[in-house]
């Protein structure tokens, strides 16, 4: 496979998995991958699994991992990030972006981390991919909401160029906004590693 090296970053096909460091590989999500998303879910701490959810989850069910893993339609994208220790592979790490129906050029982010993952930029490159892929896609605009307490994912959110807004209406949680519509508003450089494309 081959990718265009942009500065200190290699872009590949949407469908071309690629290296995020020497050790997690970053590809996009099939229907086929349920199985390796529930043991994502169920190797992630409560506290983890509260925050990706904003609600207390002991397991998540079938029906609902369905529903994540099924990406056909156009307004569901959604990635996995998996690292390779001794030639097993793990899934530590799925984000996804869901147009909004009513407003197709508005869409809604979520990202779960591992929790020995977490705070080491795997983050940081799985939103710059969903920014890239649905500002070409002619989405304007991406939104998320999140529990305030979830400091992570707002300090995250900041970084990378989002407005953090109380949410009235429950102010346990805060809303994250960022428009796409300049060229400089897309997140530009992963952190830590030079990303290739995968063999």
């Amino acid at each position: 496979m081959s990718g265009e090296v942009f500065g200190n970053e290699t872009r590949s096909s949407d469908n071309s998995p690629v290296k995020a460091s020497e050790d997690v590989t970053i590809r996009r999500l099939v229907k086929n991958d349920v199985g390796l998303l529930r043991e994502f879910f169920r190797g992630l701490s409560k506290r983890t699994l509260f925050w990706r959810f904003m609600s207390p989850v002991h397991e998540v069910s079938e029906k609902l991992l369905y529903q994540l893993a099924d990406t056909k339609h156009d307004g569901h994208y959604a990635l996995i990030a998996e690292h390779e220790e001794n030639r097993h592979h793990q899934t530590v790490a799925e984000a996804r972006y869901i147009r909004d129906q009513s407003d197709p050029e508005k869409c809604e982010f979520s990202i779960s981390i591992a929790d020995e993952m977490q705070g080491q930029g795997l983050g940081f490159s799985l939103l710059q991919f969903l920014e890239r892929h649905a500002s070409k896609n002619g989405v304007l605009e991406m939104t998320a909401e999140t529990l305030r307490e979830n400091t992570a994912m707002v300090r995250l959110a900041k970084r990378a160029g989002y407005s953090v807004v109380t949410n009235f209406a429950d102010p346990r949680t805060v809303k994250l906004k960022k428009a796409l519509n300049q060229p400089d508003s897309v997140s530009h450089g992963l952190p830590h590693t030079h990303v290739k494309i995968a063999a």
